[in-house]
């Protein structure tokens, strides 16, 4: 992981506790990834079907430490790559579009330094999703972060679960 996305990654992880408040209102580690597999599954599907040459889904990943002192935060990330030309701008609005008007979620353009499009949809737990095309143009990105949650017994902080 690169010395900016970590300084990226460690902005984003935060989280007051659960929707409470509380640390015993917050999901499992299992709840919590589960979340961010679905819906990066369901990002995926605004990719039309004949254009996907192939789908990539983290199922493990590191734990990142959040705001409040003893919860963490799980890092995945989904690619799709795809053939031929695709209208990555149309995908994005599409994305875009609908998790802005989706109960709990909010979205908003974030584009790369270097101006390409990307965009961000957070959820109403503080769940994170960064979806854009990587460097080479050659797939569709959904880069994850979790709500935050207390760490299973027997996981250590930096622990890739």
């Amino acid at each position: 992981m690169s010395a900016v996305v970590l300084i990226s990654v460690l902005s984003l992880t935060g989280c007051d506790g659960g929707r409470d408040g509380s640390l015993s209102s917050l999901p499992s580690l299992e709840e919590a990834k589960e979340e961010v597999l679905t819906t990066q599954r369901e990002i995926a599907g605004f990719v039309p079907p004949g254009s996907v040459a192939g789908v990539e889904q983290d199922q493990t990943g590191p734990l990142l430490s959040c705001r409040k002192p003893d919860t963490y935060s799980w890092y995945g990330r989904l690619t799709i790559t795809y053939r031929g030309e695709l209208d990555i701008q149309a995908i994005l609005a599409d994305v875009y579009n609908a998790f802005s008007q989706k109960d709990g979620y909010s979205a908003r353009e974030r584009p790369f330094l270097d101006g390409a499009p990307r965009i961000q949809i957070r959820g109403a737990g503080g769940e994170t999703y960064f979806v854009g095309e990587n460097p080479d143009r050659t797939a569709l990105e959904v880069s994850s972060y979790s709500r935050c949650f207390v760490l299973p017994e027997g996981a250590w902080p930096g622990d890739t679960l």
